[in-house]
């Protein structure tokens, strides 16, 4: 069956290439219990095939792990479609076990959010177009950058549209990219111009006499 995934990792140098060799054995192996990334026949069984392989990571250095001063938090976003199923969006955890998006969370988010969520738990709701959609990112990334200097360039950005059953967008942003440069300035200017027009906090009623 024609498939379209995208894997976005959240962890430590140290845990990705452990995770990225067992996933992809596990991906590329015929003979591997469960199945494998290509033969998977849900969005489902992709998720539980990397949640799956997360746990050989723990299971084979478990002990290492234990005493390294880096935990190991090794997590996934997982989305696209198989044929004939519709497009499906999951996060697995560090311990394995994994979740699936719905109308009450339509997207998800990994690494560091705190900083970027607030504006896409304003502007993202299930009917957001998709353009809409990959400027929000953008802008949550722009906001992440500001707060956390550890945070930076480039950032990847891939979209899938329903049933194309295959990458439909899929760009780089480095360091100095024209568009995310006018995208940043022209959001601080307009969340600048916004505060400025907000009416002012009314001073409380003098105390009778």
């Amino acid at each position: 069956m024609k498939r379209s995934i995208a894997i976005c990792p959240d962890y430590g140098r140290q845990w990705q290439r452990a995770c990225r060799s067992v996933k992809w054995r596990r991906g590329d192996d015929p003979d591997t219990a469960g199945g494998n990334l290509w033969q998977a026949r849900t969005m489902f069984d992709v998720a539980t095939v990397v949640a799956d392989a997360v746990r050989d990571v723990e299971r084979r250095d478990g002990e290492h792990l234990s005493r390294s001063a880096t935990p190991f938090n090794a997590s996934f976003i997982i989305g696209g479609q198989i044929q004939g199923e519709p497009v499906r969006l999951f996060r697995t955890f560090a311990e394995g076990n994994f979740i699936e998006a719905g109308r009450d969370t339509p997207y998800f988010q990994t690494g560091e959010a705190k900083y970027g969520k607030p504006i896409i738990d304003r502007v993202i709701r299930p009917a957001t177009n998709l353009s809409d959609a990959m400027k929000c990112v953008l802008v949550s990334f722009d906001s992440t950058m500001r707060s956390n200097l550890s945070v930076g360039m480039p950032i990847d950005l891939v979209c899938y549209e329903r049933d194309a059953l295959r990458i439909t967008i899929r760009h780089r942003f480095a360091p100095g990219d024209a568009y995310f440069t006018t995208l940043s300035k022209e959001w601080s200017e307009g969340v600048r111009a916004v505060f400025r027009s907000l009416p002012a906090v009314p001073l409380p009623a003098e105390p009778a006499p």
